[in-house]
């Protein structure tokens, strides 16, 4: 699903799910805050309100996780397969806890998801 309202754009989200269909990886999220936290040089995610809503990733968009997603704290590229996958693996509670920057095409679908590290 193509979602206009981003389009050409940067968001700051969280994510909800990740699944694979007809081809494509779609992600259901909503927007978020990415706080410093000083003490020790990480982001903290200030989980957003309201509904999560479906946005879809192209097909060659880069996919870029970390840990606990990843197999490293350094950030590093996954197919997007496997974000489908080992997001699953992650509880919901910690799901909230995690961070995404992503950037959209010209129409609203994403070419780049990055986890953003957190301690």
């Amino acid at each position: 699903m193509d979602d206009p309202r981003w389009a050409g754009t940067q968001q700051f989200v969280q994510v909800k799910d990740a699944w694979t269909a007809g081809g494509r990886t779609y992600v259901s999220v909503r927007p978020a805050e990415k706080k410093v936290n000083e003490q020790f040089d990480t982001w903290t995610v200030e989980p957003g309100t309201g509904p999560y809503i479906t946005v879809a990733l192209t097909p060659n968009a880069r996919t870029i996780l970390c840990a606990p997603l990843g197999d490293e704290k350094q950030p590093a590229d996954y197919p997007q397969t496997q974000l489908v996958s080992r997001l699953k693996t992650i509880s919901s509670p910690e799901r909230e806890g995690l961070g995404y920057n992503l950037t959209f095409d010209a129409k609203g679908r994403v070419t780049l998801l990055e986890q953003v590290y957190r301690a």
